[in-house]
Formats: structure tokens, C-alpha cells, sequence
């Protein structure tokens, strides 16, 4: 039973309720609700409720409509005469959801026996009972399946107490799962520690045959040379009968020598750098013995992951090509050479560290450090808006005369004794004072030799509050000097970084003859940078350009000139680039 709503909020204010018989044979009543809207009519059938031996039975309100004012309101309904009673006691009109008790009905007009009735209404009469014999139906129908879900709701309370039942088995079999579950990812990480601890394992192993393998190679050449010394003592005497050569199967590969003799110079190659690092840089007393970056964890990583090794082959030098008619052939010289897939990375932050390196470069290289900052000024123009025509000295370099636009750029050297027109503003100062107009920083607190007007000047410092990185000088495709690149990325990197390695890593570009630099690790110093190739370096990163390595360095996108290699031990390479990648604001392992 839906409750009757509180007068004030009925959709409808009910005036009276009036009650009429139809006719001496009709056994039905007239009812005709009569009131007025409180807002605008509900698009709904009126429903007249009528309770009849404790159940309610409803009415629909006549389909012709009464004649009403506007904003009036009247519903009639037909109702069997044995209700007649039941509308003294009181009765409820529903609109929609709107429930509302009605007053008790009046007495209206009646019709009389012998009054005459339309036709028409007869018809509507008729088909009034037509009407409330199908909507009995319709209730009936509802009942049914009313009755229905009953049964159904029985029937799904039943398997819900049996699911109740059974509920503390299956909270033990859950339980159960619960607990091999657990069990089962204590032995996933089991396993992954056991995995962890092959590998080192393995490596260790790995390790230990190739120095037993060198040094086989090393006693067979002992045995080689005394046989050597043997025959010679004996003269013309008959050699020994040769030993009788074994089956194919069981025959060793005819590479077998000469891996064996290659491991062999291997084995004297690192001996010889071991000594030579050893006495260029040792180490102090209390620190830990130097690490090898084979045996980085990390720097291995790197070579896979962030290094981008893509090929492995052998270079075997022209040097050491055996001769067939040499009497004691050498078996050739083979060198580790990894060509490096290009190591494009976007996501890095943005820092001003290229300003703190051009600082830090101009206390030990002011040159270097001058070439950096004159190298980094193309990168004004897209950066300026306004136009500007400044005067720059940086020592010791001479002035230049730098012409800004709307993101355009000029420049040109001033020629000593030559006029030239007076610029808006001229400035003079060190490497270390300039920075921060060509990489980026702030502009206040800069000591710098102005003169002209110093308001443009804070305009272009204001285009060059956004840090300028080394990798947008390699998107530009500037002419950025490669040892100029190496010395600021070497001041950048933090002594702690190296603890525990000594290596030497060289650089070079284009061809053999091309130029090269050396990096010296030594085991928490700072890097040193110097120009030229070592033969004994650790590793070799050889590009086909500057514009290469410099792509290599700052990790964009290299130019189609062909790849990028290292010879020699890939783990100090990767080490080195790492340490670069962290100065520079990169993601690294």
C-alpha cells in the first residue's frame, strides 16, 4: 500500500466527491471528483481506490472528459452500486505516485425511472463494463504471477540456506587455496634467487675457462718451443713418427688453434693494461680493490639495455694475417668490435647543468670553456622574440657582434681596427659569468661588463630562463667541437660516481687518422680528458662523424652516415655513457 501523501504536497486539492446512480437497472454509481491543480496537470489516469472486505480496488476515471475552468480539475469514475457504502467511509484518488484520501462522497443528482438515457451514454456504459471486466482479468493475470514469484523466492531462499550449509566447507577448501598459493609464491622467489645465483655462478665459470683456456694456450706454445729447441739440438736425426690422427668424429674443429692462440694475446694484452693502469693510477689505502666493469651487475645491464648493442664480429688486424711461407706462423689477433644501435631517449629533466659544467670546465680549460659558450649562441635566435644587436666578449676569445631577430640569428667577428656601429648593448666577461646567457640560468647576481642599454640585455636573459641541454645542440645540427662535448660531460660526472673502477675509455671520429680523445677513470678522481688515442685504452667508441658521437652522447636520433662502434671491453664503454646519461639528467639503470 503506497502512503497517502500530506495535503499540502498532493499533486491535485480535492474539493468534493460527489456519488449519482446511473439508473434503476444499471447497479452501478456515478462518482465525480471535483478540485483544482497546485501546478501544471499530470499527463496520467486518474485511479479512484475503494477498499472492499480489507482489499483495495481501484477505478480508471472515465475516458470522456468533464467540462473545468482551467487549472480545474474533475475525474468521473463508475463503480459497482455495492460500493456505495464504502464512498461514505471515505476513498483515495491516485495521479502517477501521488496517493491522496479522499472525503467522504455526497449524494448528487439522480436519474429517475422513467428518464430517458441517451444512447450514447449507454454505450459508454458498456463499454465501461467491458473495460472493468478486463482490467478484473488483468488482476487476475497479475496474482498468477504474483503467485509466481513466490514460488520462485522460495525456491531461492531453500538454495540459500543450502549455500549457508555448506559455507564452512567451502571456507576451508578457500583456505586451502589460500595457503598454496602462498607456497607457491615462496617458491617463485626461490626460484628467482636460485636463478640470481646460477647466473653469477655461470659467469664465475665462464670466467675461470677462458684463464684456463689462455693458459693452456700458454703451456702449448711452451711445448711448441721446446720441440722447436729438441729438433734443432738433434740435427739431421728422423723427426718422430707423427701421432695417429683421429677419427673425423672425434677430430677437433681447425678453428681450434687459433682461438686458443687468440686467448693466449688476450690473456698478455690485459696483463700488460692491468700493469699499466696499476701503475698510472693506484689506489689509496683503506679503499677497496678496483673493479672491473665486466663485473658490474649494472654496467652489464647497460651494454644489453641501454648501451644498444646490436652486432657482435672479429677484426682481425692486417698485421697479424698468417703467412703461409712464414717458417713460425702467428695465429691472427682478434679484437672485440659491438656495433651500437642509436640510443634515442625524449624523457630526461631539465636541469642547468650545462651551465655549472661551462663554470666548472672554465676554472681548469678557459679556452675549451670560452669555445662552449660561442658555440652554444646559435641557439638565441629561435629563443628571442624581439630584435637585439649586443656586443659579446668572452675571454680570450675576441668580440663578436651577435644580430638577434624575430628567432633569427647572425653573427660576425669584429676585425681589429674596424669601425663598426654602435650596438645596443655590449658585454664582456669569463666563460663562467657568460654561461648562463647562452645555457640558460638566472640573471641576477651575474657579474658581467655592460654597458648600453641593459634592459634588452634582461630580455634575452628572460628567453633563456629554460635550460639549454646538449641534446639540443645535436638537434640543431650546430658545429659543436666533440672534445669541447667530452670535457663537459667529464666535468659533470661526480668522482663518487667512479669509486672502485680504473679504466681508460678513447673516442674518435671519422677515420684512423681522425681525431680521438682519451677519458682516464681513476677510481673516485675526477675524469680527465685529453686529446689523442691510447692503443691500450679499455675500449674505443669510433663514429663516423662528430655530428655521430655527438648523437651517441646525447642520446637523439644520429644522422645516416653509418653506425657507431666500440672495440675492446663494451662494459667501460657502457659504464662511461652512464655516468654521462646521469649528468645530463637522463633515466638511467
Amino acid at each position: 500500500m503506497v502512503p497517502a501523501v500530506p495535503p499540502e504536497f498532493a499533486p491535485v486539492e480535492v474539493d468534493r466527491v460527489v456519488w449519482s446512480p446511473t439508473g434503476p437497472d444499471s447497479g452501478t454509481v456515478e462518482v465525480v471528483v471535483e478540485g483544482r491543480w497546485r501546478g501544471t496537470p499530470l499527463p496520467t489516469t486518474p485511479l479512484l481506490l475503494v477498499e472492499e472486505s480489507g482489499l483495495r480496488r481501484r477505478f480508471g476515471a472515465r475516458g470522456e472528459q468533464l467540462p473545468a475552468a482551467e487549472g480545474a480539475f474533475s475525474a468521473a469514475f463508475s463503480l459497482p452500486d455495492r460500493l456505495r457504502g464504502e464512498l461514505q467511509a471515505g476513498a483515495a484518488l491516485r495521479l502517477g505516485a501521488a496517493e491522496m484520501a479522499l472525503p467522504a462522497a455526497r449524494v448528487g443528482a439522480t436519474v429517475g425511472g422513467g428518464d430517458v438515457i441517451d444512447s450514447s451514454v449507454l454505450v459508454d456504459r458498456r463499454a465501461q463494463r467491458d473495460e472493468t471486466a478486463g482490467l478484473a482479468e488483468k488482476i487476475g493475470q497479475e496474482r498468477e504471477a504474483r503467485s509466481r514469484a513466490e514460488a520462485e523466492r522460495d525456491a531461492l531462499a531453500q538454495e540459500i540456506a543450502a549455500a549457508r550449509a555448506a559455507a564452512p566447507a567451502a571456507g576451508l577448501e578457500l583456505d586451502e587455496l589460500r595457503r598454496l598459493r602462498t607456497r607457491v609464491d615462496e617458491l617463485n622467489d626461490a626460484l628467482i634467487a636460485l636463478a640470481g645465483e646460477w647466473r653469477v655462478r655461470l659467469r664465475d665459470e665462464a670466467a675461470a675457462r677462458w684463464v684456463a683456456e689462455a693458459e693452456l694456450r700458454t703451456e702449448r706454445a711452451h711445448v711448441g718451443a721446446l720441440r722447436a729447441e729438441v729438433a734443432s739440438l738433434r740435427g739431421d736425426r728422423q723427426p718422430a713418427p707423427a701421432p695417429p690422427a683421429l677419427p673425423p668424429e672425434f677430430a677437433p674443429p681447425p678453428e681450434v688453434d687459433a682461438t686458443i692462440a687468440n686467448l693466449g694475446r688476450a690473456a698478455e694484452r690485459l696483463r700488460e693494461r692491468a700493469e699499466h693502469l696499476a701503475a698510472d693510477a693506484a689506489p689509496a689505502e683503506g679503499v677497496a680493490p678496483i673493479a672491473s666493469p665486466m663485473d658490474d651487475p649494472e654496467a652489464l645491464a647497460q651494454v644489453v639495455d641501454g648501451f644498444g648493442v646490436t652486432m657482435e664480429h672479429d677484426a682481425i688486424t692486417p698485421e697479424a694475417i698468417i703467412e703461409p711461407a712464414a717458417p713460425e706462423p702467428v695465429a691472427p689477433r682478434v679484437e672485440r668490435v659491438v656495433e651500437l644501435a642509436p640510443r634515442v631517449v625524449n624523457d630526461h629533466l631539465f636541469t642547468f647543468w650545462l651551465t655549472n659544467a661551462i663554470e666548472k670546465l672554465d676554472a681548469i680549460d678557459r679556452p675549451a670553456a670560452a669555445q662552449a659558450v660561442v658555440s652554444l649562441l646559435p641557439l638565441q635566435g629561435p629563443a628571442m622574440r624581439r630584435k637585439l644587436t649586443y656586443d659579446l666578449t668572452v675571454e680570450p676569445l675576441g668580440g663578436r657582434r651577435i644580430v638577434l631577430g624575430k628567432r633569427t640569428f647572425s653573427v660576425e667577428e669584429h676585425e681589429s681596427g674596424a669601425e663598426h656601429a654602435k650596438p645596443d648593448v655590449a658585454v664582456a666577461g669569463t666563460p663562467a659569468n657568460v654561461a648562463p646567457l647562452a645555457a640558460g640560468g638566472a640573471w641576477r647576481g651575474v657579474d658581467l661588463e655592460v654597458t648600453g642599454r641593459k634592459r634588452k640585455l634582461k630580455r634575452l636573459f628572460r628567453a633563456r630562463r629554460k635550460p639549454v641541454m646538449l641534446s639540443d645542440v645535436a638537434r640543431a645540427g650546430l658545429d659543436f667541437d666533440c672534445g669541447v662535448a667530452l670535457r663537459l660531460l667529464a666535468v659533470s660526472v661526480d668522482p663518487a660516481w667512479t669509486a672502485g673502477y680504473v679504466f681508460h675509455v678513447g673516442y674518435r671520429v671519422g677515420d684512423d687518422d681522425g681525431e680521438g680523445w682519451l677519458i682516464r677513470v681513476a677510481d673516485g678522481r675526477p675524469l680527465t680528458v685529453t686529446d689523442g688515442i691510447d692503443p691500450t685504452a679499455t675500449a674505443t667508441v669510433e663514429a663516423p662523424s662528430c655530428a655521430g658521437l655527438l648523437a651517441h652522447l646525447t642520446r637523439t636520433e644520429p644522422p645516416t652516415e653509418g653506425p657507431t662502434v666500440v672495440a675492446g671491453d663494451p662494459a667501460a664503454a657502457a659504464s662511461l655513457a652512464r655516468w654521462f646519461d646521469r649528468a645530463q639528467g637522463f633515466k638511467v639503470l
